[in-house]
């Protein structure tokens, strides 16, 4: 019995399979219409709630400025190199910075988000070192210190009391990333930074 059952399904995918095969000539056969693509309008779906703003291009001050709460600090580099442009991205009461050169090959990014997972370090030659950074101890690491224009970054908990962020802990830290710049442009941008109004 189950083998009688297992040569029906058997038959059943063998012709299943077949039946898509055409077996008329070539001479014989009519090309169909080519299909048409029509547009049903609708209703622009509504965002889910964990969509991420679109980022905005312009003065990054005045974004910021209007944006992000006064009772947090807010800061900016006042300098990066020429021919960078800015693009700002507001969320949860906070802000990302990236300013690139048309090419991206030299970018800034700068955030104040709490908990920036920076990636990983590869190279048998990262750097990795705490300094003093506007009155705290900074992270500050590079991911090739043979490279000169080589990505790096610096990470530190702005000093004062802060509001509490989303995920109830003071949000104060800051994190500045670039790759493309010398570590004399990295700081200076780094040294750059002042406070929105």
């Amino acid at each position: 019995m189950r083998t009688m059952a297992l040569m029906v399904l058997a038959s059943a995918t063998l012709l299943g399979g077949c039946a898509g095969i055409d077996t008329a000539p070539a001479a014989a056969r009519t090309a169909s219409p080519p299909a048409v693509a029509t547009t049903t309008p609708s209703a622009r779906p509504a965002a889910s709630p964990g969509a991420r703003p679109t980022p905005a291009a312009g003065d990054p001050a005045s974004l910021v400025g209007r944006s992000v709460p006064a009772s947090r600090q807010r800061l900016l580099p006042g300098w990066t190199p020429a021919g960078m442009a800015p693009v700002t991205t507001l969320e949860n009461g906070g802000y990302i910075v990236v300013y690139a050169d048309d090419l991206h090959t030299k970018e800034v990014y700068f955030t104040d988000e709490f908990g920036v997972n920076p990636p990983p370090q590869t190279s048998p030659h990262a750097v990795s070192a705490m300094r003093q950074f506007r009155g705290a101890r900074a992270t500050y690491v590079i991911y090739d210190g043979s490279a000169p224009t080589s990505q790096r970054y610096l990470t530190w908990d702005e000093p004062g009391q802060w509001p509490t962020g989303e995920y109830g802990m003071p949000t104060n830290q800051f994190y500045l990333e670039a790759h493309g710049l010398t570590e004399s442009e990295f700081f200076r941008v780094a040294d750059s930074l002042q406070l929105v109004a």
